[in-house]
């Protein structure tokens, strides 16, 4: 990060995701070097929406959504983005997060580990982040008030979304015939974007990943207590980790 680009779009990608209709086993795409993976990237906005109702054409629940930066895993100097920048108003909290978020991704990646990846990279974004702007800023600052305001509401939202993979993965596991699962599924569906204000229609894809980045806390939880709260010996302790330790690629639970 010693470039800047500026684009002229406020997203560095989109994002194209998918899911069945009645359950969250993310479609996956697979890679040389990174092995298997719950999305595909496009720089395209038009050739990303053309991706997206194909799938749709065959049968799956369909996530379209724009990343404003994305990580080239330590093999090239990635650049500072003007997407990546936001509202510079909180003190660049989160765009801090958003550059710790990235480099962890160059620091450790597991090839075909999705969840793990990206828990693991919000995990320590968001912990480095509020270590940085207390130590720039000061503990009782303004901007690192901010950030934890917005950590507040975000976590608020985060627990409405989770209780909403809950509901529908119970109600997918049910004896109900699929007619009354996909009518249930539309009420906890529209009571969720109700709640949230959410204009964005949300699919099985859309909670799929947002279980991909945030579905694995509790184990990060309990390894940062393990490495006596020290972020830099639970790194190291995951950097040790290879493909051939988790259960199978795609693993949901650490």
């Amino acid at each position: 990060y010693e470039s800047y680009v500026a684009l002229d779009r406020p997203v560095a990608v989109w994002v194209v995701s998918a899911a069945p209709k009645l359950g969250f086993e993310s479609k996956t795409w697979t890679f040389p070097i990174v092995g298997s993976v719950p999305y595909l990237g496009w720089f395209d906005k038009g050739r990303a929406r053309e991706h997206a109702e194909s799938l749709r054409a065959e049968g799956w629940d369909v996530d379209l959504r724009g990343a404003a930066a994305y990580s080239t895993l330590g093999f090239f100097h990635d650049p500072v983005l003007s997407s990546m920048l936001g509202d510079a108003s909180d003190g660049y909290g989160d765009f801090a997060d958003t550059i710790l978020h990235e480099s962890l991704h160059a620091t450790v990646y597991v090839n075909g580990q999705t969840s793990f990846n990206e828990g693991l990279a919000t995990f320590v974004g968001e912990h480095l982040a509020k270590k940085y702007l207390a130590e720039r800023y000061g503990e009782d600052s303004k901007e690192l008030r901010n950030f934890l305001d917005g950590e507040r509401e975000s976590a608020a939202r985060s627990a409405r979304l989770r209780k909403a993979f809950q509901d529908l993965d119970a109600l997918y596991k049910s004896s109900l015939s699929d007619d009354e699962k996909l009518r249930e599924k539309g009420y906890i569906i529209d009571s969720l974007r109700a709640e949230l204000h959410m204009k964005k229609q949300v699919t099985n894809a859309t909670l799929a990943s947002f279980r991909a980045y945030h579905g694995t806390s509790k184990g990060f939880d309990a390894l940062y207590a393990r490495c006596g709260e020290d972020i830099g010996r639970m790194v190291e302790a995951t950097k040790t980790l290879k493909p051939s330790d988790f259960p199978g690629p795609q693993a949901k639970e650490l």
